[in-house]
């Protein structure tokens, strides 16, 4: 229970950090940037999500 509470906490974080970020800018190179570590953040989330499961 603990590791899902923690799970749980990384992913807002993530989309706190993330979603203002992009919503706010109008440069297109952070908004890149940005994305990318949100397709790595996605991706960290999931395998510890999977890693949970087993």
């Amino acid at each position: 229970m603990r590791k899902l509470i923690g799970l749980g906490a990384f992913a807002a974080t993530t989309a706190g950090m993330l979603a203002p970020t992009l919503m706010n800018t109008t440069d297109l190179t952070n908004a890149a940037a940005m994305a990318i570590v949100g397709c790595f953040a996605t991706v960290s989330i999931a395998e510890h999500y999977f890693e949970l499961k087993d």
